[in-house]
């Protein structure tokens, strides 16, 4: 059941499997008996309930693993601009000849 409720990134292609296998043990009529009457039993409302759960927990766990990555990608590329900039001012006289001597040789 509660794959029936699940829902966003990925649940077509899960949704989909879950339906193959099941379509294949239900041509055992004494596991088709036992199903129904297991799926009759079910509470869909606590199960729904429970899938919108899972789903807020798996897109919080996504957006903060994506922000996480995002946020380590930007200090990087800031830290190592930063760091040259740093070094270029503490070394500018120096870098600068090299850049003229590297270019007045071409």
């Amino acid at each position: 059941m509660d794959a029936k409720a699940y829902y966003g990134e990925g649940a077509g292609t899960r949704r989909k499997l879950l339906k193959m296998e099941l379509d294949k043990k239900l041509k055992d009529p004494e596991y088709r008996k036992a199903f129904e009457k297991a799926v009759k039993k079910v509470d869909t409302a606590k199960s729904a309930k429970k899938a919108v759960r899972d789903r807020k927990v798996a897109d919080v766990k996504s957006q903060t693993k994506r922000s996480v990555k995002m946020m380590a990608k930007t200090l990087t590329g800031t830290t190592t601009l930063a760091a040259a900039a740093i070094f270029y001012m503490h070394n500018k006289p120096a870098i600068d000849a090299f850049i003229q001597k590297t270019m007045s040789s071409r």
